[in-house]
């Protein structure tokens, strides 16, 4: 005779998310892998190719001084280096990193969960 088995429990959503945030992170850094690299940016004053010599970026900053003063200087250089990482393969790695860090505080927030519903 057959005896009847207990309903199956549900599992942990925060585990379920830790896997799939690990495989949209490996998804994610196989595609950076495979994407060809980013061509220079020769708009960008910092960059080696850059058109711009080092006499016009000062002068450029002193424009923005004038405008905005040092703040805005920072500023300008703050969205160069930031655009400078919100592109192709670096975003990319950036979200897969991001990916990688949630899965592993979804993974821990789950056990400490389990731990909790075992008490």
């Amino acid at each position: 005779m057959l005896q009847p088995s207990e309903p199956a429990k549900p599992g942990n959503p925060l585990t379920g998310a830790s896997r799939l945030l690990t495989v949209l992170g490996i998804g994610l850094a196989l595609l950076a892998l495979l994407l060809p690299p980013n061509p220079p940016d020769c708009e960008n004053p910092d960059a080696a190719c850059s058109v711009y010599g080092p006499g016009e970026r000062r002068a450029r900053d002193y424009q923005l001084q004038k405008i905005g003063g040092q703040a805005m200087v920072l500023a300008d250089r703050f969205h160069t280096w930031a655009m400078s990482w919100l592109q192709g393969r670096k975003l990319i790695m950036l979200l897969a990193i991001l990916c990688f860090g949630s899965a592993a505080v979804c993974a821990r927030l789950g056990r400490v969960a389990d731990l909790q519903a075992r008490e």
